[in-house]
């Protein structure tokens, strides 16, 4: 549980900050692991 909301306040941290950057690479970054 501590584990899970700890992967997820990371993971929007990450989110927030690579968004305006990598914003297309993100989306592709996801797309394949959706995809894969």
């Amino acid at each position: 549980m501590l584990q899970r909301a700890a992967s997820n306040a990371y993971s929007w941290w990450w989110a927030s900050h690579i968004r305006t950057k990598q914003s297309k690479w993100l989306d592709q970054s996801i797309q394949g692991t959706v995809v894969g």
